[in-house]
């Protein structure tokens, strides 16, 4: 079984394509083939393969040290107490409707 490299849309353009190419001479087919072809080398060439070391480069020195204290603190106990309320809500079942009874 041959995998198809192809994405979607690359395979949709080439089918658009082959149906304009219904009215080409085999001349001009051949290079539209030649020419894709050299495209095609040119786009596997660009693409970088192998593996890539994140932490082999020098570090920028923007974080030096171990954070700060964060002056937030108030914000997140309200954060902390909207979720709650939330989660309170939404686990409480609804009222029974009162004609049901």
């Amino acid at each position: 079984a041959v995998v198809s490299t192809q994405s979607t849309w690359e395979r949709e353009a080439e089918e658009k394509r082959a149906g304009a190419r219904k009215d080409l001479t085999m001349e001009q087919m051949a290079f539209l083939q030649k020419r894709e072809k050299m495209r095609r080398e040119e786009r596997m060439k660009s693409q970088v393969l192998g593996s890539v070391d994140l932490f082999s480069g020098s570090p920028l020195g923007i974080f030096t040290g171990p954070m700060e204290e964060s002056s937030d603190k108030d914000m997140l106990v309200t954060w902390r107490a909207s979720q709650q309320r939330e989660l309170r809500i939404l686990s409480t079942p609804p009222p029974g409707m009162p004609w049901r009874r």
